[in-house]
Parts: C-alpha cells; structure tokens; sequence
C-alpha cells in the first residue's frame, strides 16, 4: 500500500469524531544553581502558528478587587489528596493548598522566562558539589496552625524518599540525607552531584509532588486521612470535595504572602476547581460566564474561543503536551520483539496527527516524551530516524513473524485532544497492518490499570516536559522507574541517566543527552507523534494568573467588575 496522509475530513468520517470537529469549524534547562533566588531562566521558543505572548494576564480596566468566586475547569480527577504519592498533584487546586521549597516560575514576560524562585525557601547554595542549604522562611504556619520549620522540611524530605508508593523516590534519589541543625536552615546531603535537585523539588516541574505536607497532622491523624483531606501552608485550604464532581477552596487566613495591595492574599472568597473529563463542553460555559478559566482547552475549540469577545486564548509554546507520549508494554509478545516496536513507530504519521487531530497547531514530535529541538540532547537523527513508512512496517512485521499484522489495543484517558489523536493514530495504524483498537477510559481506572496493574499493550499519556532535559524521565525511563510502565530494562539507559545527571558541563551533558535519545529511539522503547502547546483559557475578567511553568497558579487570582 503507499503511503499517503489522511485528510481531515477523511478522519472525521472515518474516526466518527464529527461533533468535535464541528465544534470549532520548548527550552533547555540545566540548572546553574547560584545564591540567588533566581537560577537560570530559558527563552522560550515560537513553534505554532498563531502565539499569544503569555503574561500575567493584564489587569481589566477596572482593576484589581478582593472577593469572588472563581471557577476553574480541569481535565484531571484527583485519584489522593497526599501530593507525595498522587500522580495528579500537579492538578491546580494542589499548588494554591501547598507551598514548596522553591517554584520555577515564570520571571519575565517579555520574552517569555522561566527560573526558579523562593518559595518556602528563601535562599539556597552549595556548600560543595554534594550539599545544599536552605534558608527557610520564618513565621510560616500550616492549615492546622503547627509550624513550618526545617525539622518539617526534614521529615518530609525523608518521606519522599521512603514513603511506601512515593513518586518522587527517583526523582531525589541522588539525595543521602537532609539535617536541620537549626529551625530556618535544612541542609541536603547528596551522593553524587545532581543538578536537577531544585527542579525535582519545585512545584512546576516536579508536578507538584515536592509539596510541604504538615508532619503534626500526618502524625496525629495518619497518612489515609492526608489522602481525604490535605494540610499544607497555601493561601487556600480544601473546604469540601464533592466526589469527581468538584473541590471546593476556601482562603486560609494565616497566608503569610501579601498581595499588591499589601494586604494578605489569596484575594478571592472561594475557587471552585470543577473535573470536565470532556473539555469540550466547556467551551459554552466559558461563554456564557459559569466557568471563568480553563488549563489545557482541546485545541478543537480554539477558533470557537476566539470567537467569544470576553474571551482569550493563550497558548504557552514552552510547555507542550507530548500527544501522544505512548508506552509500550515490553513484558508481553509481540512487543517484546525490538522489531515490532519498530513497526509501530514507523506507523506513526506525525505530521498528520498534528494537523488533522491536533487542528493545526500541533507539531510533529518523535522523541520519547515529545521533545522538540531546543530540549537538550535533541538531534535531526534522532527525530527522523522513524519518518512514516508503513512499507517499512509491514516488512519487519513480517520479519517478526507477522505477516498478517497484528492485533493491539491502546488504552488512553477519555478527554481531548487524546481521543481524536488515539482514534486518528487507530486509522493510520491500519496502513501498516497494525490493527489497533483505541479504548479510552475514565482517568482513575487508567491509573489503576495501566499504571499500577500495568495491564494494557499500548498505553497513551500526557507528559508536559518536552523541553526539559532527558535526566530529569529517569522515573519514567530506568529499571526500577515508578513510572515506567512499559516496564523495560535497559542498563544503557540507566547509565546515560546516571552519567548525565552528574554531569556539570554543559556540552558535555548534551552529548551525553544527545546519545541517550538515540539509543532510546534505537531500541524502540517508547512511541510518539506530536507535540502541542498548552491551551489556557480565560474570561478577560480574571487577572492574577501566572504559569508555574506547566500548569496556572491561582494563588493570586481575583475577577474584576468589568
């Protein structure tokens, strides 16, 4: 069969995706960690079509007031409230409830900047290689009314580091010890140079799990009920969960931030954070002004969006989903077979996912986890190794053993732009005599199959780190990786992750990145197909907002009278 892409409209009719298409009719960071608050920051890059600079949402003429409720939509269901084990912690509601040691964040607007900055921490450096001291904020209180202090900070250091089911244990493992030899000063002891320590333990790029937990409440009511209810030191604390349907928050009086009018924040009365699994439908309640922002909007509804005057669109290019970062499960036939894996990344039509499934403002993207040119270690050879050829796919099927193809599944979240991009990938996949059913589920049942029971052949999730550097997926990529659910064990791998970790040269690091992405793509481990900027969307009367590199903060979030 030749090969050819499928057109939109061939798509939709083929894929029975009608309605939503009816609808609408990245920067490398190697931190140089200095004692200031800020340590580097990046330029973003312009990679779509159309680019809204991001800011922090100009003020409305009628300016800045205190009171409101403010209601946010997300696509994300929130499987625990313990921000160490979640792996939705990075949900909005997560980073206005807690605080962190330090948030990188965006520092300039124009051009767009990202560093990090203080947050319970105020201050950091290096002693030596292998050592870090804080200095912690004095007078911060948790929800309960115990205190923040080094101590804490210790414990939960070591609950990271040791908690049964913790998600940040590889991301700290470089990490021998922490001491507080004093109440405003925590020191971390490392066992190898590690430059990635401070973008693990912010609260954008560490999505949200480095969270600074209350160590009296844990204590004294134990860790099930920090999975109910959390405790942490924001400006909101949870006032009620209403099932997947919504959490509710309310202002913690005792914030120690204040805000521009020098009063203490948060400035809003209450924030809804309401799970839309299909944000599709959010479209119209942004119109009609019962939602007032949205994180990652299909990009189906972009045009729709423009089209509402009290609307804006956003979208933050130095982010980027990863649609589709696909694991393949390495324990079972036939993807146990490199050459089968190498079949489906040849299925892969890239170019097309991102112009018929992604509207046009995607970009192709082959690299595990979606990263683009700018992201260290990228390389032309490594992102063209597999260009789409279903000829080359049917013959190392063939070789395999598989001459008539194969039957697979791929298990994705219901939401879009996934369910577009699963069901145009299904469609292509055919070419290649890869027959693949698309099955979408509910998030939480997609966390506990694929993620925890690792039950699916092909799987499809979301990764907002495309233009981070490749040492910081060691979680996702090495042996013993708690998200490493096409479960491979590759030592190459984990000796590139290791050699590049410790690295403090920075051509020498990209080198070492650059040999990393092509053993990767080599071997086949992972499949990708695009790369698409975040999507966040607001009504104008909202101001206050910043990106916290992946995901907006609503911290000081307030809605005008216009």
């Amino acid at each position: 069969m030749s090969k050819r892409l499928l057109t939109r409209r061939e798509f939709v009719r083929l894929s029975a995706l009608a309605g939503a298409g009816a609808v609408a009719a990245q920067c490398t960071t190697a931190p140089m960690v200095v004692e200031k608050e800020v340590v580097k920051t990046v330029e973003v890059p312009v990679e779509v079509t159309r680019v809204v600079e991001p800011t922090a949402t100009p003020a409305p003429e009628a300016g800045l007031r205190r009171g409101g409720q403010l209601i946010h939509a997300t696509s994300y269901s929130v499987d625990t409230f313990d921000p160490h084990l979640s792996f939705t912690a990075h949900v909005t509601f997560s980073t206005s409830v807690h605080n962190y040691l330090v948030r990188y964040t965006m520092v300039s607007n124009d051009p767009a900047e990202f560093g990090l900055v203080g947050d319970l921490a105020e201050s950091w450096g290096y002693d030596d290689p292998q050592t870090v001291v804080f200095n912690l904020r004095k007078g911060v209180k948790f929800h309960d009314g115990s205190d923040f202090n080094a101590a804490v900070a210790k414990w939960n250091i070591e609950r990271m580091l040791n908690q049964d089911g913790s998600l940040m244990k590889n991301w700290l493992a470089a990490v021998d010890s922490a001491e507080a030899p004093d109440a405003s000063t925590l020191i971390v002891k490392l066992n190898k140079p590690y430059g990635l320590l401070l973008l693990a333990l912010s609260s954008g790029v560490g999505y949200g799990r480095s969270a600074m937990m209350s160590m009296e409440a844990t204590e004294k009511l134990g860790d099930d009920a920090m999975a109910q209810m959390p405790v942490g030191t924001g400006p909101f604390k949870v006032k009620e969960r209403i099932g997947d349907d919504r959490i509710i928050l309310e202002p913690f009086e005792d914030y120690w931030e204040t805000g521009e009018d020098g009063e203490p924040l948060p400035y809003l009365d209450e924030i809804v954070v309401r799970y839309i699994p299909d944000l599709t439908v959010a479209t119209a309640e942004l119109a009609a002004g019962t939602v007032h922002t949205v994180q990652e909007m299909p990009p189906s509804q972009f045009k729709a969006v423009e089209a509402v005057e009290h609307l804006e669109g956003e979208l933050w290019t130095w982010i980027g989903l990863s649609i589709i970062t696909g694991a393949i499960n390495h324990r079972k036939p036939p993807f146990d077979d490199i050459r089968v894996r190498q079949a489906l990344n040849y299925a892969m039509d890239r170019e097309g996912l991102a112009q018929a499934a992604l509207f046009g403002l995607g970009v192709p993207a082959a690299l595990p986890n979606g990263a683009g040119p700018t992201a260290e270690g990228w390389s032309e050879e490594a992102e063209h190794m597999y260009d789409f050829d279903p000829d080359k796919a049917k013959a190392l099927l063939a070789e395999a053993g598989y001459a008539d193809g194969i039957d697979t599944t791929l298990k994705s979240i219901f939401r879009e732009p996934d369910n577009s991009a699963t069901q145009y990938i299904a469609e292509v996949c055919k070419q290649s005599n890869i027959r693949c059913q698309s099955l979408p589920l509910e998030r939480t049942v997609w966390i506990e199959e694929v993620a925890r029971q690792n039950d699916f052949d092909l799987s499809f999730g979301r990764y907002p780190l495309a233009g981070i550097s490749p040492f910081f997926f060691r979680p996702n990529w090495t042996c013993d990786g708690s998200n490493n659910y096409g479960g491979y064990c590759d030592p190459v791998v984990d000796d590139l992750i290791s050699q590049g970790e410790g690295e403090t040269d920075d051509a020498r690091r990209n080198e070492i990145a650059k040999e990393l992405y092509l053993h990767q793509m080599e071997e086949a481990h992972h499949f990708n197909g695009a790369r698409l900027p975040h999507i966040f969307v607001r009504n104008k009367q909202v101001g206050g907002i910043v990106p916290d590199w992946s995901f907006p903060i609503l911290n000081a979030a307030w809605l005008s009278d216009a």
